[in-house]
C-alpha cells in the first residue's frame, strides 16, 4: 500500500484504515509501505510498524520478506485490483488470509471521517 505518511489519497486511506485496525485489541499491524525508504516516523501518529518497500525491489520480492519479518497471517492490499493479481500466486506458496481493499473515489471528505 502507499506509505501511510504519504500525501496521496491512498496514503490517507491507509493511515485511517491501519490506525483503526491497530486500535483493535490483540492486533499487531505491520505495513509494507510503497515509496517508504525507512525514514523515522512518529509512532504516536502511526501506531504500527512500517517496513520499507526497498529500493529497486518489486512488491513480489518484498511481500514474502515482509510476511517473514512481521510474522503476519493476514495481507490487506489497497489499490487497483490488477496491481495485485500476483498475490493469489503467493497464497499458493504461503498460508495467509488476503483482504483486497478497493478504494472508491469520491468527493473530498473532511479529515477523520
Amino acid at each position: 500500500m502507499e506509505r501511510p505518511a504519504g500525501t496521496t489519497g491512498l496514503g490517507m486511506v491507509g493511515r485511517l484504515v491501519l490506525g483503526r485496525l491497530a486500535a483493535l485489541p490483540g492486533r499487531d499491524i505491520c505495513c509494507l509501505g510503497w515509496y517508504y525508504d525507512g525514514e523515522p516516523y512518529d509512532e504516536a501518529v502511526f501506531p504500527y510498524r512500517i517496513l520499507p518497500q526497498g529500493g529497486g525491489r518489486t512488491p513480489q520480492d518484498n511481500l514474502p520478506r515482509a510476511l517473514s519479518a512481521s510474522g503476519g497471517d493476514v495481507v490487506v492490499t489497497m489499490g487497483d485490483p490488477w496491481s495485485f493479481e500476483w498475490v493469489a500466486d503467493l497464497r499458493e506458496q504461503r498460508d495467509f488470509a488476503w483482504i483486497a481493499y478497493l478504494t472508491i473515489d469520491s468527493r473530498p471528505r473532511p479529515w477523520g471521517i
